[in-house]
């Protein structure tokens, strides 16, 4: 079983996870400002996973991810996705034209 998900499981056992290939996106556990404790996953390492595991090309794997992943979760205790900028080398340099489509992303 993957450490951060033994962690958070002991934190609370009602907490949703994926599927165990999404593990290696796991990467810790958050909440909204007094809501409950949830896993926190890397959306961006989610599509990674999904591109190699089934053999999907980026788009499929990004449609994929929004239906049966990301809009696929029910209950209070679903998790949360993030998209780390702090991989983008410098955000500063992205154009505002490309800042919206990262919008479109993440909605």
């Amino acid at each position: 079983m993957n450490k951060i998900r033994k962690i958070i499981e002991e934190e609370n056992s009602n907490i949703l996870f994926l599927e165990e290939y999404f593990d290696k996106a796991l990467i810790g556990m958050g909440r909204s400002c007094g809501k409950n404790i949830v896993a926190v996953y890397d959306a961006d390492e989610c599509i990674r996973i999904l591109i190699k595991k089934f053999d999907m090309d980026e788009l499929e794997a990004l449609e994929r991810f929004r239906q049966t992943v990301d809009f696929g979760q029910k209950g209070k205790y679903k998790p949360i996705f993030i998209n780390d900028f702090r991989k983008i080398v410098d955000v500063n340099s992205l154009k505002i034209e490309n800042r919206n489509s990262l919008k479109d992303f993440i909605s």
